[in-house]
């Protein structure tokens, strides 16, 4: 009885020697640990030797305090110091880098170290920023620094009014 060829053991062996090759990957990428990676991170971005071993031991997740450093340092003209003193002091460094991205890219002429401090504030910087970039693009004659001002008031206003 022949087989249908769906069930040849050709493509079979392919997907046994697929797995197999997948279980022995090099030994140094199963054994990089988030602080690892978070201090690669950061020597590549080139911060300050002796900053890097403190930032990454006391961060919650370190991989997303260096990534968060990294895009804020590679997005703006942030310098990558103050940028891990700003990533390290907010629950949500990855939406903080986002938020300040976003804002430094969408609008016109922002000042960047205010609108680090202004998205480290807001509780939802994603939200903050969206805000900041809408009403930025929307409302014409609206400076970056009062669209800033406006959005971290409007997230303060009571939600019953």
């Amino acid at each position: 009885m022949k087989r249908p060829p769906h069930l040849s053991s050709r493509p079979l062996a392919g997907v046994f020697v697929f797995t197999t090759s997948a279980l022995t990957l090099p030994a140094l990428s199963l054994t990089r640990n988030e602080f690892q990676v978070c201090a690669a991170i950061l020597q590549d971005a080139k911060i300050d030797s002796d900053t890097i071993p403190t930032a990454c031991a006391q961060a919650l997740h370190p991989k997303e305090l260096s990534k968060c450093v990294l895009q804020i340092k590679d997005g703006t003209k942030i310098s990558g110091d103050t940028a891990v003193t700003n990533c390290f002091r907010v629950r949500r460094p990855l939406e903080l880098s986002q938020c300040v991205t976003q804002i430094v890219q969408y609008t016109i002429d922002p000042v960047q170290l205010d609108v680090l401090d202004y998205c480290r504030r807001s509780l939802l910087p994603i939200r903050y920023s969206e805000c900041v970039v809408g009403l930025s693009v929307q409302v014409k004659g609206l400076t970056p620094s009062r669209a800033m001002e406006t959005c971290i008031s409007a997230l303060d206003w009571p939600s019953e009014l």
